[in-house]
């Protein structure tokens, strides 16, 4: 029998879950890692002949928009080598948010695929004693229209 899904964890509880997953502070290191490093390095490229970089908050403000993948920061990178580091900036920041959107949603929906995966195993159990009755009652079907032909009834 189906039964309506119920969050079985709060939602401070996922969330003190995820805050325990060392794979969440992996992955948030690396996102920050690449954000200030990104921002360093960037400075240190394009200060010179960049005449949008004043300091490096204005790098730190185009790093995080180049990882977060929102940009709007009015910095462009003007040198060959900071061009190069903005697309692997951007990658890296793709592949940080996917990740950390999977961890996150996954943390959030665990408890509920456990009780959907427990409903799905009562279906399949009732299914197989519904298969295995109708299979008796074919069998007897089939012995009685056999009797039926044969006058034995």
């Amino acid at each position: 029998m189906l039964m309506h899904v119920l969050p079985s964890k709060s939602l401070n509880m996922r969330l003190k879950t995820l805050l325990k997953t060392p794979l969440f502070w992996l992955i948030t290191l690396w996102g920050n890692a690449c954000i200030f490093g990104g921002a360093l390095f960037f400075y240190s490229l394009e200060y010179t002949q960049n005449p949008a970089l004043h300091s490096i908050l204005d790098s730190l403000g185009w790093a995080v928009g180049i990882v977060t993948t929102v940009g709007g920061s009015e910095i462009h990178p003007v040198t060959d080598a900071g061009k190069i580091l903005a697309i692997f900036m951007m990658m890296g920041g793709a592949l940080f948010l996917w990740s950390y959107m999977a961890l996150f949603i996954g943390i959030l929906v665990e408890p509920e695929l456990g009780v959907i995966q427990r409903e799905v195993s009562e279906i399949q159990n009732d299914l197989r004693g519904e298969d295995l009755a109708l299979r008796r009652l074919e069998a007897i079907a089939e012995k009685l229209e056999t009797a039926t032909k044969t006058g034995s009834v």
